[in-house]
């Protein structure tokens, strides 16, 4: 906002103040009020967004930053409005460029931000115009509505386009890369099984305390579970390995093949590639879908005989690496089909040998499963007994010392955490003779609609069965919740996905609403113009001579200057003493109730003849006659 000299006269009655050279604090009704609104709404969402990236409430950080906002552009003396309402915006965008990528981004905070900057930009310009004194019988001006339009689709129009452009760049993750290492901040060891670090032994007493801390992202097209690590044996309380070999992989260029599990088809399946990216302070667990094949991690990576993978030295925050790994081709067909293949010896010798259990969880097992033919419609029938029998809860009791955990849960209690919950689907498909294990790891977690990219909090954490099938391989199988079948599952369209996918149509369709907004703005332009030449009062006309004139010159008028005053002032350019007679003549017609009167007009006009002849001879111009 351009400040009016300290010497300027503060203008006819009427015309709108500001923090100017006065210092006033901003009316809050003005059109400087409604730009700290929407500076407000843009800071507002900016702090919401980085709370949100940082861990903290969003609410403290969307009213911080409106507080903040409000305070600068209505009540801060010391800066003009019009630089105190820039430099917020500008703050806004920095602190949403530095977030916008973070775990747990807001595509509506993202949305608010740009909306409410942009309507802000847009009366900036307004209420610099609302502040240049008017002359009655002027050229009205656009409504702050019918700006915002033009503005909003000519954004839309850019977002689309440039938006298709970045789809490939927003959905890049670095190379992989080891960060700092720390001390683990989450909860997650002891009996959960599913921390990000290693663990020999999954104790289902134990009760996991989770939160909403972001541990990492994934960058994948499609949702499974994010494996970790498995176990075989089981004692009645708890899971452990009966194979603890451990064999470091050779890396190519950094990337490390693994070894296909034992029945595990190698070409078989779809390959996923994901790139995980650790929030968390510490891990040594690499998370991988289904079987990995290949590993970029950074660190020496270390498989173990049944593919789970880990690293000797930890990754630390702000780490990441990739796995490619082969999804199974698994439908409820092929899971029934594989009955007819026979199972490896070196698969039923590990997960289907008959597991601690006591009489009545082999009964129950054999009576659910008995009227389903194949063994995937056996997994089903226990699942579905299960879901109708049994609930999840992680305030459940704790199983009592010495009493089988599984015959507790099924028959006694009937509520538990995850861990219990799979470990009873794992014992009872083991009694039946189906290859079945202990898995935990993560749920695929909150997909982003921003990025695409899946956020994984430390709540996540989960263990599930997983039952092997000839032919295909190892399948999940979560009983507390309807989770899709590898071969079935589907992805959920990001946000720029979507725009990619449907760009030309959105396109077209904006390009004719830009049209249609263009020409009924034009339509109107014109019209108003048209009224405006029948009905513009003489002071108005004379006063755009007069701009014309200081145009012409080099000195154009300034927002605050009345029409006096600019007349002034270009008598001092041009040397010309009868400009400041056309000036008072102007400002006494625009503002007195009759006006000057036609005689007095006359006169003026015959000054203002008089001056433009002599101010174009000196220019070097004939003078108009």
């Amino acid at each position: 906002m351009s400040e009016r000299p300290p010497h300027a006269s503060p203008g006819p009655p009427g015309a709108p103040s500001s923090r100017s050279g006065s210092h006033r604090l901003v009316p809050p009704n003005s059109t400087w009020g409604w730009v700290a609104a929407a500076c407000a709404a843009a800071l507002s969402a900016a702090g919401g967004l980085a709370a949100t990236g940082t861990g903290h409430s969003p609410a403290f950080g969307a009213a911080l930053g409106a507080i903040a906002a409000l305070l600068a552009v209505l009540a801060l003396p010391s800066l003009p409005t019009r630089t105190a309402a820039s430099l917020i915006l500008a703050l806004g965008g920095v602190v949403v460029v530095r977030h916008v990528r973070q775990p747990g981004t807001g595509l509506v905070l993202v949305g608010v931000w740009a909306l409410a900057t942009l309507l802000a930009l847009v009366l900036i310009d307004r209420a610099d115009l609302d502040e240049r004194p008017r002359l009655a019988g002027g050229p009205a001006l656009p409504s702050i509505a019918g700006e915002t339009v033009k503005a909003m689709a000519a954004l839309t129009l850019a977002v689309l386009f440039v938006g298709s452009l970045l789809v490939p760049v927003l959905g890049h993750r670095p190379p992989p890369r080891v960060g700092g290492g720390g001390v683990p901040r989450f909860d997650l060891s002891g009996g959960s099984g599913s921390s990000l670090t290693q663990n020999d032994s999954l104790d289902t007493t134990v009760r996991p305390h989770l939160g909403d801390d972001v541990v990492m992202t994934v960058a994948a097209s499609r949702p499974e579970f994010w494996r970790g690590e498995t176990f075989d044996l089981w004692d009645g309380h708890a899971w452990t390995r009966s194979n603890t070999s451990r064999n470091p992989l050779e890396s190519t260029n950094g990337i490390a093949s693994v070894t296909p599990s034992d029945g595990v088809p190698a070409s078989s399946g779809r390959l996923l590639s994901q790139t995980f990216h650790i929030d968390a302070p510490y891990a040594d667990v690499l998370f991988a879908a289904s079987e990995p094949t290949q590993v970029e991690a950074g660190r020496l990576p270390v498989e173990r005989p049944d593919g789970t993978l880990f690293t000797f030295v930890p990754l630390g925050q702000g780490s990441s690496y990739r796995v490619v790994s082969r999804v199974p081709d698994a439908t409820a067909a092929t899971l029934r089909a594989s009955g007819s293949q026979p199972i490896p010896t070196t698969i039923r010798d590990t997960y289907a040998l008959q597991p601690i259990a006591t009489h009545r969880v082999r009964l129950l097992a054999a009576s659910v499963t008995a009227g389903a033919t194949t063994n995937y419609d056996k997994v089903l029938a226990l699942e579905a007994w299960m879901g109708a029998h049994t609930q999840y809860s992680l305030n459940a009791p704790v199983a009592r010392q010495g009493v089988d955990v599984v015959d507790d849960f099924l028959f006694n209690v009937r509520k538990g955490w995850c861990e219990q919950i799979s470990s009873s689907l794992v014992v009872m498909l083991r009694t039946l003779g189906i290859p079945a294990r202990e898995a935990t790891g993560f749920v695929p977690g909150e997909r982003s609609r921003l990025t695409g990219e899946w956020v994984v909090r430390a709540k996540h954490a989960h263990a599930w069965a997983e039952v092997y099938f000839p032919g295909v391989g190892w399948q999940a199988f979560d009983p507390t919740a309807n989770v899709p079948l590898a071969g079935e599952a589907k992805t959920p369209e990001s946000l720029w996905g979507w725009l990619a996918h449907h760009a030309l149509v959105l396109a077209g369709l904006m390009l004719a609403v830009g049209v249609l907004v263009a020409l009924g703005s034009l339509t109107r332009e014109l019209l108003d113009r048209r009224r405006a030449r029948r009905e513009r009062s003489w002071a108005a006309m004379r006063l755009d001579d007069l701009e014309h004139l200081g145009s012409d010159a080099g000195r154009r008028r300034r927002p605050s200057e009345t029409a006096p005053e600019y007349a002034g002032a270009l008598a001092e350019v041009l040397g010309d003493a009868d400009l400041c007679v056309i000036g008072a003549a102007i400002d006494a017609d625009a503002f007195s109730p009759e006006g000057i009167g036609d005689d007095a007009r006359a006169a003026t006009d015959a000054t203002w003849d008089a001056v433009s002849a002599r101010a174009r001879t000196r220019s070097g111009a004939a003078p108009v006659r």
